[in-house]
């Protein structure tokens, strides 16, 4: 259960990460609400989430960067050392 949260705590993290770079980085948005919207409340989310990750037992941290790293090497193995882009998921319309 503990890995499952390793990977969810991480996604969370980067998601609210994503929302301060997009739109308090990227797009300037900063005015107003959008202080609270675009940098405060993503960056409370990282803190949060961040102390929650860290709370995981030192298992759950081991298996998940072994995870990541076998995800990293599999993903240099298809991309010949990341020079060829991977190939992009088509889904038809149905």
């Amino acid at each position: 259960m503990e890995l499952l949260n390793f990977g969810a705590f991480v996604g969370f993290i980067l998601v609210n990460l994503s929302v301060i770079r997009h739109y308090y980085l990227r797009l300037r948005e900063r005015s107003g609400l959008r202080l609270m919207t675009h940098l405060l409340f993503p960056l409370a989310g990282v803190l949060v989430c961040g102390y929650v990750w860290m709370s995981l037992t030192m298992k759950a941290k081991i298996v998940g960067f072994a995870w990541l790293l076998a995800g990293i090497i599999y993903l240099a193995v298809l991309t010949r050392g990341f020079r060829v882009p991977p190939k992009k998921l088509e889904f038809e319309a149905s």
